[in-house]
């Protein structure tokens, strides 16, 4: 088959070029006759002149005997010799400039002609060209499609042998993965099952712990009040130590509880209206038996006039007592830890802050911090004991109550902790949000 498009091609080529041969022998058939025509014109162009010279002569010698004395019988007109003579001359060459400019003009259009079979000549030489060169890229077109036909019947050849070991491959991979996916499926439903095992056994340790706590915090406070008897400066200190333990296994539990009611999407506030000094108040001995015991100066300052907040004192509580801990627990020895409040610039919030000196936080780090079970690598932090939740609670607690959290911090001066509390009331008598 390719041979025979091999041999089409091949008498395409030659049957395009015959034309250009028999149109270039025409040309120089018509040149060759438009020579000779040339010569003869210019030939008998020159007889044409010569006769009329001779005629001429001629007539003149044949009249010069009838223009003597005797004219007058002959020729009516006296005197005209010259002129008719002068005129049959002119007429001779009126005719012969004729006949010329009559040669002129045939040979003009012989030329056109032969110029027009010139450009047709041209015209099918590049045609024929340019189909030749066709040609040329066809047959190469050929070359490289029975390469590429002899490449895929080599391909073929393997290629259903190919096909069934790739099934098997596949069918085997298959296979393997809906086994993985069993027991993927098997071991997640093994860890939700522990997961929520977990889950419930944290929510009855946290419950049944706080009732314990809650009595030992207030026997041991009843007992360094005296209210047991005299007690020495060494108890009071053992009882400081426990009253410190018992708040942060009190902390420890309700972040636990939290949790879980986070997860559950079962944490709820019961927002009224309170003041900031009085959740200042509240908070005020857990923190600062916390402060005694890391030797650390804790300062509470609001600013004067506070108007009323619209909140759950108590999860503004845990907001500031966790938030407090953290300041207190990364603290330097004898620094201070400060906790304020202020009316925002737009008066519509109230703006709490707990300020400390310790090592900072690294910009990179501001919102890994606020992760569930993440700490920092530090050594600083490593020594403190935490699960990492206090932070995480801190933020859902502001969420809660429609403000905003913001960190400023810098390595080696410590950092900022600031969260805003909405307002009984928008400025200049506005409505309180909703719960």
């Amino acid at each position: 088959m390719e041979a025979q498009v091999d041999s089409e091609a091949q008498s395409d080529l030659e049957a395009q070029a015959d034309p250009a041969q028999i149109l270039e022998d025409q040309l120089q058939a018509d040149v060759s006759q438009h020579s000779q025509l040339e010569s003869r014109t210019r030939k008998n162009w020159i007889l044409l002149l010569a006769t009329s010279i001779l005629a001429t002569v001629g007539l003149a010698f044949a009249m010069a005997p009838l223009l003597h004395d005797d004219i007058a019988a002959i020729w009516p007109w006296a005197h005209t010799d010259h002129t008719l003579l002068a005129g049959l001359s002119l007429c001779i060459s009126i005719l012969g400039w004729y006949l010329t400019e009559q040669e002129r003009r045939v040979t003009s259009l012989r030329r056109q002609l032969l110029e027009a079979r010139r450009r047709e000549l041209r015209h099918c030489k590049n045609y024929g060209r340019a189909v030749a060169q066709t040609n040329a890229d066809l047959h190469r077109g050929i070359e490289e499609r029975k390469r590429i036909e002899q490449e895929l019947r080599r391909l073929n050849e393997t290629l259903e042998e190919r096909v069934s070991e790739r099934s098997k491959e596949a069918q085997r991979h298959a296979d393997n993965l809906a086994g993985a996916k069993q027991v993927l499926e098997e071991h997640n439903q093994r860890l939700r099952e522990l997961y929520n095992t977990a889950h419930q056994f944290v929510d009855h340790v946290s419950h049944e712990f706080r009732t314990p706590l809650m009595v030992i915090r207030e026997y041991a406070a009843a007992i360094g009040e005296g209210m047991a008897g005299e007690t020495t400066n060494q108890q009071r200190e053992y009882l400081g130590t426990i009253m410190n333990r018992v708040d942060e296994l009190h902390v420890l539990v309700e972040d636990l509880l939290d949790i879980s009611r986070i997860e559950a999407d079962l944490l709820r506030t019961a927002r009224r209206s309170c003041s900031i000094t009085d959740i200042f108040e509240q908070v005020r001995p857990t923190l600062q038996r916390k402060a005694d015991s890391s030797q650390v100066v804790l300062e509470l300052s609001a600013s004067e006039n506070l108007p009323r907040v619209y909140c759950d004192p108590e999860k503004v509580g845990r907001i500031m007592i966790n938030l407090g801990v953290n300041a207190i627990k990364f603290s330097r020895s004898d620094a201070p830890v400060r906790i304020w409040a202020r009316l925002t610039e737009d008066e519509r919030e109230i703006q709490v802050g707990i300020t400390d000196r310790g090592p900072g936080i690294a910009r990179e780090n501001l919102e890994i911090i606020f992760e569930r079970f993440r700490q920092l690598d530090d050594h600083v932090r490593m020594s403190a004991k935490g699960f990492g939740l206090g932070l995480n609670i801190v933020k859902e607690l502001v969420q809660l109550h429609f403000g905003r959290l913001h960190v400023d911090s810098a390595l080696g001066e410590g950092s900022t902790f600031s969260f805003t509390i909405p307002l009984e009331a928008g400025p200049r008598g506005g409505a309180a949000p909703g719960t």
